[in-house]
């Protein structure tokens, strides 16, 4: 089933609330969960914007070719995502913990993407 643009901004939504409002930066246990969030967050916001051209990705590598490829999506977005991912992955599977000043970062990274796919 392909979800409806509705249910990716309910879904976007839900996660920029975890991000902002029930998470503690200030806690390093918490640091890692914004960064998996905020890349969650991002991706459903992104995969509003497809949605709009009718288009719905299966996978990751699937999302990253279509934002490469859609004109309405800026390159910096695209870097931003990119990053997100990445840090999504280092919170998720590596040993190291997420610093305030990157967890800030991602949170701006979202922020940004909102602000640039969000009509």
């Amino acid at each position: 089933m392909v979800p409806k643009i509705s249910e990716h901004k309910k879904k976007y939504l839900e996660n920029k609330d975890i991000a902002e409002n029930v998470l503690d930066i200030s806690i390093e246990g918490h640091r890692n969960w914004i960064a998996t969030i905020c890349f969650y967050a991002a991706l459903h916001v992104i995969d509003m914007q497809l949605a709009k051209d009718g288009i719905h990705s299966k996978t990751h590598l699937e999302r990253e070719k279509q934002i490469a490829e859609n004109s309405r999506i800026s390159q910096k977005v695209n870097l931003e995502y990119k990053h997100l991912r990445s840090m999504s992955r280092v919170a998720r599977y590596d040993a190291e913990s997420i610093s305030p000043t990157v967890a800030n970062q991602l949170i701006r990274y979202m922020h940004h993407i909102e602000t640039e796919c969000v009509e």
